[in-house]
């Protein structure tokens, strides 16, 4: 038998413990990616949510955290879904906590990211009705109660797709001689020169991409700007169309991020709620709030992947004017077909013009934006429990499931309290692998005592 006489480690014992490093990082719960459908997955934290864990460690009457994440990875929302739990025996449900959220990019469920749309946040429904999702002990409950215009004691309910993180809507206006028109597409034929760079993307965009001009247009770039809306946790897209008229002149605005918008803007923005009248600015230079051409449409993105935006131009050869919304007092001559669905249209519905006015072909056109991510899938069902005090250490079972469409892949997880303590022990993981290294460093220190005693004794 050979002896490391330096006292140095053998080369076999970082091996083990190596292997016993990467055996606790690779293999715990959740390891891997989620799969091309929708999936559950069971979660606790005992420490006020600052881990996670799907097997904890809890002392007796110590408040445990449950979340149930759910991912839809699909490409379509699934109406009639629902996520069903119960708690253990012994355990005491805390009311009051019981929570839904839209938490996208939280691929790793121990490791949630911090992108939230909650039921209790302003603008959504706010607290969970439990008295009509709880029945006794057991859970069934809406994934998206509370959330996108939906009912507070829904039982059952869309499972959204995974949007993309913003709508880059954006305002060109370009003049030629003191006539303005205004572009918010890509897809017109003169788009090349006249377009606008809207999109839907997950980082916010770093400029407002117009196109360069033409034809004697120019742009003007104090009434040019992209406004990033983010759509998550909003059922609607609230559209603006505010239209300033000077003289014979039409300037129309759908944003509200130009430096004129305090003036000659609009109040698009995503939403809950579907207001009746637009928040258009109160006109300036000259221009004034022409009401019949002004409008709010709350085009409905729930469920639907595509956002079908519409440019319609109008000319009387020497004024131009541009809709995109279906709702203006005018909008059977000068409407637009703007909407949203699950498949992308193959043209622009607008009006047939009036009052002297024509449509312009070449200045107008429908933009597909996709909105989806299926990356951006998931959320979660939340709520507080209370440990038992049971004479010996127990183990706890709970499973969790989803159903959209058909049940899917259960969540499971295990709670262990442990009678002795009266603390959390915390991850049973992580306290599986600290006993195992601690092990292995025993042995370290055994084999230099060898190490040594038989130094000594040559």
């Amino acid at each position: 038998m050979s002896v490391n006489v330096a006292g140095r480690f053998p080369r076999w014992m970082f091996g083990f413990l190596g292997t016993v490093l990467a055996a606790a990082w690779c293999c715990g719960p959740f390891a891997g990616e989620a799969g091309a459908s929708p999936t559950t997955d069971l979660a606790y934290s005992v420490d006020n949510g600052s881990s996670w864990s799907s097997d904890v460690n809890a002392a007796p009457g110590q408040t445990v955290i449950v979340r149930i994440f759910v991912t839809n990875d699909t490409a379509r929302a699934i109406a009639g879904s629902s996520v069903s739990t119960a708690v253990p025996s012994g355990f005491t449900r805390l009311s009051g906590t019981t929570r839904v959220c839209l938490n996208p990019g939280s691929t790793k469920p121990l490791h949630p990211s911090t992108e939230l749309a909650c039921n209790t946040d302003a603008g959504q429904g706010g607290p969970i009705n439990e008295t009509s999702v709880w029945t006794g002990s057991d859970l069934v409950i809406s994934p998206s109660a509370g959330l996108l215009a939906q009912s507070t004691g829904q039982a059952s309910g869309p499972l959204q797709i995974g949007q993309k993180k913003y709508l880059d809507l954006v305002n060109c206006d370009y003049r030629r001689f003191g006539d303005h028109y205004t572009d918010s597409i890509t897809a017109t034929p003169n788009s090349a020169r006249l377009g606008a760079s809207t999109t839907a993307s997950n980082f916010a965009v770093p400029a407002t991409r117009c196109g360069p001009g033409g034809a004697g247009n120019v742009e003007v770039g104090a009434n040019s700007a992209t406004q990033l809306i983010m759509p998550l946790g909003q059922r609607y897209l609230r559209l603006e169309n505010c239209d300033y008229r000077r003289i014979t002149d039409h300037y129309t605005d759908s944003i509200s991020s130009t430096s004129r918008s305090a003036r000659l803007g609009a109040g698009t923005a995503a939403s809950n709620s579907r207001p009746t009248a637009p928040s258009c600015g109160l006109g300036g230079l000259g221009y004034v709030r022409f009401a019949a051409n002004s409008g709010v449409q709350s085009i409905d993105l729930l469920g639907n992947r595509y956002l079908h935006l519409e440019n319609c131009t109008f000319t009387n050869g020497t004024d131009r004017y541009t809709s995109s919304i279906s709702t203006a007092p005018s909008s059977s001559s000068f409407g637009a077909g703007t909407s949203a669905s699950a498949v992308p249209v193959p043209g622009a519905t607008c009006g047939p013009g009036g009052g002297g006015y024509l449509p312009m072909p070449l200045d107008s056109g429908v933009q597909n934006i996709d909105l989806l991510d299926t990356a951006r899938g998931q959320g979660f069902v939340q709520f507080r429990m209370k440990a038992p005090a049971p004479v010996s250490s127990t183990v706890y079972h709970q499973t969790a499931q989803l159903t959209a469409g058909t049940a899917h892949r259960t969540g499971a997880g295990t709670i262990t309290v442990n009678a002795s303590v009266s603390t959390a022990l915390g991850d049973a993981g992580v306290a599986v692998v600290t006993v195992a290294v601690v092990a292995v460093f025993a042995t370290i220190q055994t084999m230099r005592r060898r190490t040594v005693q038989l130094r000594t004794r040559r």
